[in-house]
């Protein structure tokens, strides 16, 4: 299956009845086609053990570009090779949607490997690719040490890569309480720590007095 083959496929799938607003919510300068989201899913589960995404144009349809990653990562299984992936792929396409969605089916297995891609992402030139540092490590917040999850943060950040870095700390309150409030309590930051700050406040997961705490960081 070529690029045009995949993109017929999409445009025959069912679209989502919010689409224009999701188009919207997304703000990506690739075109949307609104495909409803289930669908794509499952075309990719289709066509993964046959099609060879690797020749596909990238950057210029949103819903290409998700269904070229998760083709992608339907096939490859090594996890270097899908690190070796990541910066290619994610600095020739827009829109958070992408990152986000790349890091929700990347499915972390070392967990060290993952923090040292984190930190050479995180100092990558392309801001969708430093979003995916700390995007995909959110769901292993609880296996990171408070200084790995430290580590990892670069102040005065892109707005949209600093939401990501404040998600994963505030993921990370939840199980580094004191040293990670410690560190918002000296964080020169201010945005980075409002961010964190209401994230976490935000978690029904973390309890009304460490929440109480946390505000009067503010």
């Amino acid at each position: 299956m070529n690029s045009n083959e995949a993109l017929f496929a999409l445009k025959a799938l069912p679209r989502c009845p919010c689409a224009d607003f999701n188009a919207a919510i997304i703000a990506s300068r690739e075109q949307c086609l609104g495909t409803a989201m289930p669908a794509l899913h499952a075309l990719a589960k289709q066509i993964a053990p046959t099609a060879d995404p690797s020749d596909w144009e990238v950057g210029r349809i949103l819903e290409l570009d998700l269904l070229h990653l998760e083709v992608f990562l339907l096939r490859e299984k090594d996890e270097r090779a899908r690190y070796a992936f990541v910066a290619p792929f994610l600095s020739q396409t827009d829109g958070w949607s992408i990152v986000d969605d790349l890091a929700s089916h990347f499915k972390i297995k070392d967990l060290d490997l993952a923090y040292r891609m984190s930190l050479k992402f995180s100092k990558n030139s392309h801001p969708w690719v430093r979003r995916f540092a700390y995007s995909h490590l959110i769901t292993s917040a609880k296996r990171l040490t408070s200084q790995q999850i430290t580590s990892l943060i670069v102040f005065n950040e892109a707005p949209d890569v600093a939401k990501a870095e404040a998600w994963l700390l505030a993921e990370g309150l939840i199980y580094h309480e004191e040293a990670l409030q410690e560190f918002l309590r000296n964080c020169p930051d201010v945005a980075l720590k409002r961010r964190a700050i209401q994230k976490a406040v935000e978690s029904f997961r973390i309890s009304p007095i460490s929440k109480d705490k946390l505000k009067s960081l503010r």
